[in-house]
């Protein structure tokens, strides 16, 4: 499954035991989305942090009972692609944008 929308690294479920910071993607149409990566925690992943703000396609598989998108890629609107399993790509990301 594909999604074009914005990607959000924010504070989520405060004064819970689950609270922390956390990706999210809010569709055209304003759906929420819970992102997260195959074998990582939800809560902090660094993936996700230096893609907030941004617009881009998130491919991966939609857990209609839960809201969470476990990704597999990420495209962002300037055609680059990252692999949610390989964190050198984000690195790199992070270098061309500063």
């Amino acid at each position: 499954m594909t999604i074009h929308g914005k990607i959000e690294y924010r504070m989520s479920d405060s004064g819970s035991k689950s609270e922390g910071f956390r990706a999210f993607l809010t569709d055209e149409e304003g759906r929420i989305y819970k992102l997260y990566r195959a074998d990582r925690l939800p809560y902090g992943d660094p993936f996700f942090q230096p893609l907030d703000g941004m617009e881009a396609e998130v491919i991966g598989t939609f857990e209609e009972d839960t809201g969470y998108f476990l990704v597999e890629t990420i495209i962002l609107d300037d055609g680059s692609e990252l692999p949610a399993n390989d964190e050198e790509d984000i690195e790199n990301q992070e270098e061309k944008s500063i």
